[in-house]
């Protein structure tokens, strides 16, 4: 066997390994929050957090830099339990809640269904 053609195979396993764990981990967390218990509650949203990443790649080989900017929403509600419970949700939910107001919240395991007034 030639041992010049091992190590296509070998990259290949190795991409193809990272390709079914990167595909698992999203998956597995949508499995977990289907195993839980679809909670309604009344509650006030205490908090909005929206957190800002930006990163800088240079172009080419010139001076010139290309910028991204990441923004994740989170909003935190405080259910009659007492127990603060924080979601990640989209910019339009985000925009759409406002902070300090009463309603009835919804959610399963860590994922955010709705909030109603």
């Amino acid at each position: 066997m030639n041992p010049n053609a091992q190590i296509p195979v070998a990259y290949l396993v190795v991409f193809v390994s990272l390709i079914l764990i990167l595909l698992s981990v999203p998956l597995v967390g949508w499995l977990k929050n289907r195993r839980c218990p679809r909670i309604v509650t009344k509650a006030v949203l205490t908090d909005k957090i929206a957190k800002t990443q930006t990163t800088s790649t240079p172009i080419g080989d010139g001076p010139g830099m290309k910028t991204e900017t990441l923004v994740t929403h989170y909003v935190t509600f405080t259910p009659e339990s007492g127990e603060s419970v924080t979601f990640f949700v989209s910019k339009r939910k985000y925009d759409a809640l406002k902070k300090g107001r009463s309603g009835t919240l919804t959610y399963q395991g860590t994922h955010f269904i709705s909030f109603e007034k």
